[in-house]
């Protein structure tokens, strides 16, 4: 793990924010094993071994929307 990953590891651990680009380097970081393990650790801090999924079962019946809720892509 480099420097910078041992960074941002930190402020995970610390219950920090991270920063715009704390995201960016994470994204194109090339060490999915240590990013793995920093979201998987924050995971268990934060919800145990639950694990919740959720069903989206909404069906667009067009590509207009007036609601504009931006939840979707026609939003």
């Amino acid at each position: 793990m480099d420097n910078r990953l041992e960074e941002i590891k930190n402020k995970v651990n610390a219950g920090e924010r991270l920063s715009r680009e704390d995201g960016i380097y994470l994204y194109q970081s090339n060490d999915l094993l240590a990013i793995g393990e920093m979201a998987r650790n924050k995971k268990l801090s934060v919800s145990g071994r639950r694990v919740y999924f959720n069903i989206n079962r909404h069906i667009n019946l067009t590509n207009i929307c007036v609601s504009r809720c931006r939840f979707c892509a026609f939003g």
